[in-house]
Formats: structure tokens, sequence, C-alpha cells
């Protein structure tokens, strides 16, 4: 008898798929969380220090500490943004919601956000007495933390229905196959509970 194909090992590629996606899709997520704090400007607190700014628009603001698992920013904490070319501080906005991370020993919680009308130099200065860490600005953490859930369940998710796929199809070309040889093999027997036809006449000399 012939054998059955596809060969049963093409079974083994749809787990192999599923494993292989599985493991992009932990690194995908483990480099984006590696990478929300990336990016961002820092001012001690307390301290200040100028900072950049390149593009004009609403900011969020994160309070930063080292050697913890959850940051949070010291009660006494107040922050002021000041153009460097002068003119008034500006207006710092609550926090809404409530945006965490903690990468490469970095924990940072949002803290506020702040409109800067125009690209430029800023003045920072934060004031308190009860606890250290540091202001960051100029980064999305959230977003990137979305980005990063998205793409690890996308890729985890798609690698998981290549792989029911490809054995659902191994399996119906299987089951085809194996059809198809057994019509062809007992084509050659005749049905069962039959004789099989008798020889033809040797005509008489």
């Amino acid at each position: 008898m012939q054998n059955i194909k596809p060969h049963w090992g093409w079974f083994l590629l749809g787990p192999a798929v599923l494993i292989l996606g599985g493991i992009g899709a932990v690194v995908l997520m483990a480099g984006g969380l590696m990478s929300v704090a990336e990016g961002m400007q820092r001012v001690d607190a307390p301290g200040e220090a100028v900072i950049r700014i390149e593009q004009p628009g609403e900011q969020a603001i994160f309070f930063e500490q080292r050697g913890v698992a959850q940051a949070s920013a010291p009660a006494d904490l107040t922050l002021s943004i000041t153009p460097l070319s002068g003119g008034e501080p500006l207006n710092i906005s609550s926090t809404i919601g409530n945006v965490t991370y903690n990468a490469n020993g970095v924990a940072g919680r949002n803290y506020g956000s702040v409109n800067f009308p125009a690209a430029g130099e800023y003045k920072v200065v934060a004031t308190t007495a009860t606890g250290g860490g540091q202001v960051a600005l100029g980064g999305n953490p959230g977003e990137k933390i979305v980005g990063s859930l998205l793409g690890f369940f996308g890729l985890g998710f798609g690698s998981f229905v290549a792989c029911v796929i490809i054995l659902i199809v191994v399996a119906v070309k299987r089951a085809r196959n194996r059809k198809l040889v057994m019509q062809q093999y007992h084509s050659h027997y005749p049905p069962a509970g039959g004789m099989p036809p008798p020889p033809p006449a040797t005509p008489a000399t």
C-alpha cells in the first residue's frame, strides 16, 4: 500500500510555529517594556535643570525612583517649568488615571502634564524635602506599554491561528489521500462474497 501524503511529520510544523511565535512575542514585549523610559529628559528632585523641547504641545510628566517596585511622588513635591527666555511658569495639570512602569531598575508613575506653547529651552525646578527621585518629561511610557502588549498578544494569537490552520490542512490532505489510496487498493480485488470472473474459453482445435 502506498504511503499516506503529506508525511505525518508535517504535523510538527504547527507546534513549531506556535513555539517560535510565543518566543518572538515574549522577546517583543520584553524589548518594548525595557524601552519605556528611554528618550525622556530628567531633572533631579530636589534640583533644577534646563531642558529643550523640540515639538510644542502637551507632554506627560512622570516621577521616577530607583530601587523600588513602584514609584510614589512625595506629597510635598512642587514643580515649576518656566521658559528660559522669560515669562510666567507653565500650568501643570493634574494626572488622569494611573500609569506606572518599572524598567532597568527605574520605577515611574505619572505625575501630571504640561502644555509647551513653543519649541525652545525651559527651566525646570523640582522642590521636595521628604523624598528623592527624578522628574521625567518628553516621553509617553503609556503608549509604549500598550504597544508592547498589543505586539505580544498579536504575535502570540497569530502564531496560534497559524498552528491550527497548519494542523487542519495537513489532517484534511492526509484524509483525502488515505481515501484515494484505499480506493486504489480495493479496486484490485473483487467485491466481497463474489468470485473472480472465469478465464476466457480456449477455442477448440
